[in-house]
């Protein structure tokens, strides 16, 4: 499949559905998961459901379990009504991946995700939702940060992956200048993770750009895998 030209939009169709992604997406990933096999895939950050839809596809093809995260809570529930158009897209309104509309975070003193402030002092006081923590530690996990704060999920639940599993997170680039000269109006219009924001982590948990980390960038991903 060849490449499809990014015309700077902040959102494309997956069989209807939206996904805010780069359309050069589905097939890095469908290729990925080609490669790579796992127990068990999280997204946080669903937002209007095409990326899930994506995903479930591939838990079929490749037999992992999946489940996608999002707060209809977030921001005073300003997000909340994305899903609905794609539940209007279903047979009886009822979604076929496993949706959980709740926090990823059992406490956290930025519940709306306000991004000031030094990494460790966003992530200080924040508790990880148990059921995710529980996944990881585990099984062989794909996780996807690609919710309200990129910079939290990654720092919270990378401690807690286990060999051979990765994580990933969206609206990357490695530094400021690399998103001015690589990534702004060629890849992706959106930064909010840089290598900086995750280094520390990856330093103490041992996780590391995986072999495909070159791949996902040309989509403003950032992948790494826990060695």
């Amino acid at each position: 499949m060849g490449k499809i030209e990014w015309k700077g939009q902040s959102r494309t169709s997956y069989k209807g559905a939206l996904a805010q992604q780069n359309p050069n997406v589905f097939n890095e990933f469908a290729k990925f998961l080609d490669n790579e096999s796992f127990d068990y895939v999280i997204e946080i950050g669903t937002s209007y459901g095409g990326f899930a839809l994506f995903l479930h596809e591939q838990s079929l093809k490749h037999k992992f379990k999946f489940s996608t995260y999002d707060w209809s809570g977030f921001r005073n529930g300003a997000f909340a009504n994305r899903i609905s158009d794609l539940k209007a897209l279903m047979p009886l309104e009822i979604l076929p991946f496993d949706y959980r509309d709740k926090s990823v975070f059992e406490s956290d003193p930025d519940k709306h995700a306000v991004k000031e402030g030094s990494v460790e002092g966003r992530i200080q006081g924040v508790t990880p939702l148990t059921e995710i923590v529980d996944i990881l530690l585990n099984n062989k996990c794909l996780l996807l940060c690609d919710g309200g704060d990129k910079v939290k999920e990654f720092n919270i639940f990378g401690k807690y992956l286990t060999p051979g599993s990765y994580i990933m997170a969206h609206d990357y680039a490695s530094n400021k200048n690399n998103f001015k000269e690589e990534v702004k109006d060629k890849i992706w219009n959106w930064f909010e993770i840089q290598d900086s924001d995750v280094q520390l982590v990856m330093n103490e948990y041992n996780i590391i750009k995986s072999k495909y980390y070159k791949q996902f960038s040309s989509v403003a991903w950032l992948q790494c895998i826990k060695k």
